[in-house]
């Protein structure tokens, strides 16, 4: 079994790397609040960018 502080360490990086901001400082947490979107959607989104 894994100690306790083995288990506190890993939890620990666990929640600063949720709470990490994916951009600058100051841009907010990133967090995936949007849900799933649909194979036809991701091909719409991959068209209108690639063109």
């Amino acid at each position: 079994m894994h100690s306790t502080l083995e288990f506190k360490a890993r939890f620990e990086q666990c929640c600063k790397n949720r709470k990490s901001e994916k951009g600058e400082p100051g841009t907010g947490i990133s967090l995936h609040t949007c849900g799933s979107i649909s194979i036809r959607q991701h091909v719409e989104r991959l068209a209108k960018i690639l063109g």
